[in-house]
């Protein structure tokens, strides 16, 4: 088995990208899902190589396992715990970022339970 990657802690709630960096790939414990609200950034994963922009979900299953190519400065994301069994992992996009985006300010565990709503409701 190749164990040429790193297992990676997630931060919930809201982060402004200070520097443009890449990640090698990774992978994380947990499921999460990724709100892009301001930039872009590029991910290469099982769901192929994604440029991910304003308004974008990323939902990431536990043990996921990407690269992060391309990250921008001034890139800003909410990262959120994910526990709906029924949005599997991919790329989806909301209309209302700004109330993720709000709602993740207070409180992560709600703000994804709202992201869930959005997501079943675009469904």
């Amino acid at each position: 088995m190749n164990q040429d990657f790193c297992f990676r802690n997630i931060t919930h709630g809201m982060e402004t990208l200070k520097s443009s960096f890449s990640l090698p790939r990774h992978r994380h414990l947990e499921p999460y899902a990724t709100v892009v609200v301001e930039g872009c950034l590029e991910e290469a994963g099982y769901n192929g190589r994604i440029l991910a922009g304003a308004g974008d979900v990323l939902i990431h299953p536990q043990l996921d396992c990407h690269a992060n190519p391309r990250v921008l400065a001034g890139v800003r994301i909410v990262r959120l715990p994910w526990t709906d069994r029924l949005i599997l992992s991919g790329i989806y996009h909301i209309d209302d970022v700004g109330a993720i985006a709000r709602a993740a300010e207070k409180d992560s565990v709600q703000a994804s339970m709202l992201l869930g709503e959005s997501l079943r409701q675009r469904e």
